[in-house]
């Protein structure tokens, strides 16, 4: 005689004497398994969500090329406004033309808090296709860092003073702006971090 039937799944939340929450499995060799049908769609719907979200990346557009916000997307992929400029085929001073006026919009003084407020809008993708930073204080640092920077708390950092702190080595970055969307697709700094900047949008 085999051991007695479990009355509830394991989950403990459904009644399996009820045939309608009880489903079927035929195992290789020919034994019969029974499995909880609620629980069963619970975690297909979960699975289903969470290949959604991931696949949500890929599926967002890139900015129209040629515009305002491709210029963003270039600069937060880490690009320089000279490489931005001579990849657009355009001038140096249309680079720094199109960002001031992104800024102006979007209500922010800094470039990389430009990054941040567009990647939170969904305007532009995070960067992808390269190593993100370690955990550990150092990263902490770096980011709590640029959290002041994308508050207004401090100003941007000149080349040679962001290299000498070594941030950019240790985020795997090529300037601040890049340093932020970095950290976003690391998710050490996201939305949350932003609440008075999205708030203050004026497009």
């Amino acid at each position: 005689m085999g051991p007695p039937r479990r009355s509830v799944c394991k989950a403990g939340e459904h009644d399996l004497t009820d045939p309608a929450n009880v489903g079927l499995r035929r195992r290789p060799g020919g034994a019969v398994s029974r499995y909880c049908k609620p629980c069963n769609r619970r975690r297909s719907r979960d699975h289903h969500h969470r290949r959604r979200e991931a696949a949500a990346p890929s599926r967002r557009r890139r900015p129209a090329r040629g515009s305002a916000l491709e210029t963003l997307q270039m600069l937060a992929d880490g690009e320089t406004v000279a490489e931005i400029a001579l990849q657009r085929s355009i001038s140096q001073d249309a680079v720094y033309r199109a960002l001031g006026r992104l800024r102006h919009r979007y209500g922010v003084r800094s470039n990389a808090a430009l990054v941040a407020v567009a990647l939170a809008d969904g305007d532009i993708q995070p960067v992808h296709g390269q190593p993100l930073p370690p955990g550990g204080d150092t990263t902490a640092a770096h980011t709590a860092s640029l959290l002041r920077l994308i508050r207004g708390e401090r100003r941007a950092l000149k080349p040679r003073d962001v290299q000498r702190g070594r941030m950019l080595d240790h985020l795997y970055a090529f300037s601040e702006p890049h340093a932020v969307s970095v950290l976003w697709t690391a998710r050490l700094i996201t939305a949350k971090d932003l609440p008075q900047l999205t708030s203050r949008r004026t497009v």
